[in-house]
């Protein structure tokens, strides 16, 4: 929610720290909510049945996250791609897209581009496109390592989720690439990896640039090692794209589907996971402003007038209370 109230803000003109300033307290303030309800629920409570059951919670979220359990929640799922690869890889470049002809050949080509001597394969995820974007593709499946696999519409979520499972079989780590950005240079990956080997982070943040028509703004983090988990403070925001992660990370983890703050999974269901986290101080991402593109307008795509009507804040509330009633104060991890 942080992540998708700073974008807002940023795609209106709105200055880096006022944007975040906005988002903070935006999140301060449904915490407080939540942490007043909660409170509140213990005092005035007249029998068990009052209060949300942690239980109850848990199994709520574990039915929103856990993997899907038919071919009715997903078109496909890894069991029916075979990638022709005879061992596992270092990496897996996730890059899902949706009517991004105008974009997602440059992206693709930045994947593709990398000068490393770590293994990676890329999966690029057509999610239903109705324009050529796919097509621009083709010419890449001359390449061993790039893998172009189209399926009807699910979804950002839905998308990403193909490449998890794909992932989860034949890589190490993944790195989740939004159809309409790029990597900033071809060393952006070598760089990554190489960092995360070294230390064996489970997750490597790596610097990006923010790109708005002609106009560039870097956002560079500090070249730290974390051996001991991770903090609000290490974490800026709480997005998918531009970080190197563990595939073991996500077990039994999916997107979720039809909800609005996808990304909040990052939050409490990959962050707190994280043992030994590092970032570079190198710009390796190239984030770019698009108000049409899948990042900024997927969100309530799907049958969007029936889920608007599920009210998907529901969704962040449910997450933000459980971690409230599991964890009391204790709430490091939020950002």
């Amino acid at each position: 929610m942080h992540n998708f109230i700073f974008k807002k803000f940023r795609s209106i003109y709105f200055p880096v720290f006022l944007s975040k300033w906005i988002a903070d307290f935006f999140l301060f303030l449904l915490c407080m909510i939540v942490y007043i309800y909660f409170e509140f629920s213990n005092i005035f409570k007249k029998s068990p049945s009052l209060l949300i059951q942690k239980e109850e919670v848990r199994a709520k979220l574990f039915n929103i996250y856990s993997p899907p359990s038919s071919k009715k929640k997903f078109v496909q799922n890894s069991a029916d791609i075979k990638l022709s690869l005879r061992d596992k890889v270092e990496l897996a470049i996730i890059v899902p897209f949706y009517n991004e002809a105008a974009f997602i050949e440059k992206c693709v080509s930045s994947a593709l581009a990398q000068r490393t001597t770590f293994s990676f394969i890329v999966l690029a995820i057509d999610d239903g496109s109705t324009d050529h974007g796919a097509e621009t593709l083709e010419e890449f499946k001359k390449f061993d390592n790039f893998f172009l696999i189209k399926q009807k519409n699910q979804g950002f979520s839905g998308a990403r989720n193909i490449g998890i499972q794909l992932a989860k079989k034949y890589a190490k780590y993944l790195f989740f690439l939004d159809g309409d950005d790029y990597l900033f240079s071809n060393n952006s990956i070598d760089c990554l990896l190489t960092e995360a080997l070294r230390v064996n982070a489970d997750l490597v943040d790596g610097s990006y640039a923010e790109i708005r028509g002609y106009e560039k703004s870097y956002h560079k983090f500090n070249h730290v090692i974390k051996k001991n988990g991770i903090s609000n403070e290490d974490i800026v925001l709480g997005y998918a794209w531009g970080r190197v992660m563990k595939v073991e990370l996500w077990k039994d983890i999916y997107f979720p589907q039809n909800y609005w703050f996808e990304d909040t999974i990052l939050n409490f269901f990959i962050i707190p996971k994280v043992k030994v986290y590092a970032a570079v101080d190198e710009i390796c991402y190239a984030y770019l402003v698009n108000p049409k593109g899948i990042t900024q307008s997927s969100k309530g795509k799907i049958n969007n007038h029936h889920h608007l009507k599920k009210i998907n804040i529901l969704h962040t509330f449910l997450l933000i209370g459980f971690q409230y009633y599991e964890h009391q104060r204790n709430l490091d991890f939020f950002v």
